[in-house]
C-alpha cells in the first residue's frame, strides 16, 4: 500500500480498499488474506492470493490470440464477478486489463480495489476522475457527479472489444 506523503496514518482510500477486500469472497475476485505492517507504519502490505499474470501483460506476450471460446470464457468470468460486486453494492471504478489477473488454470480475477466504493440509493456524489481515460464511461467524461453500475459495465464492454479484436473474434 502506498503511503507516500501520508502524515496522519493510513489514507481513507487504503482503509476503504482493505474493508472492501476483507468482505469479498468470489471465485473471480482476488482474495486478500491479511494486512501486514513492516518495520514502520509506512510499510503496509496487503497479502493477496497468487495469480500468475495480469491480462494486459498476457495480451502483450501471447504467441497466438485468444480464441472466440477463450474470449467468451474470460468475459463470463468478468461478468460474474461484476454481478457479485454490484449485488453487494460495490463499484470497482477502475476496470482495465492490467487490473484483471489470470491464474495458470485460466481463472480471471478482478484486482486493485483502490478506487472501489460502496454505493447506495439514492445515489451520492462521487469523485468523477476515476477509471483510466481509455475505459471511462461517457457520463464521467461529461462530468456526472453520480455513478452507477453502468460505469463498470462500460469498462467491461471496452475490455470485450479489446480482447475480441486481438483475438479476431466476432460478436
Amino acid at each position: 500500500m502506498r503511503m507516500e506523503k501520508e502524515k496522519n496514518g493510513i489514507p481513507i482510500s487504503g482503509l476503504r480498499e482493505i474493508n472492501i477486500l476483507l468482505n469479498l469472497r468470489h471465485t473471480n475476485i482476488v482474495e486478500m488474506s491479511e494486512v501486514v505492517v513492516g518495520r514502520s507504519l509506512e510499510s503496509i502490505f496487503l497479502v493477496m492470493e497468487y495469480c500468475e499474470q495480469d491480462l494486459a501483460s498476457l495480451l502483450d506476450n501471447m504467441s497466438a490470440p485468444f480464441t472466440e471460446a477463450q474470449v467468451k470464457c474470460n468475459m463470463i468470468q468478468l461478468l460474474k464477478a461484476l454481478r457479485y460486486l454490484h449485488e453487494n453494492f460495490i463499484l470497482h471504478r477502475d476496470l482495465k486489463v492490467s487490473n484483471l489477473l489470470m491464474t495458470d488454470k485460466g481463472c480471471v480475477k478482478i484486482a486493485d480495489f483502490g478506487l472501489a466504493r460502496k454505493y447506495a440509493f439514492p445515489e451520492q456524489p462521487m469523485t468523477p476522475r476515476v477509471v483510466t481515460l481509455w475505459y471511462r464511461a461517457p457520463e464521467l467524461l461529461l462530468g456526472s457527479k453520480t455513478q452507477t453500475t453502468a460505469l463498470d459495465m462500460w469498462s467491461a464492454i471496452t475490455k470485450a472489444a479489446i480482447i475480441s479484436k486481438l483475438g479476431n473474434c466476432k460478436f
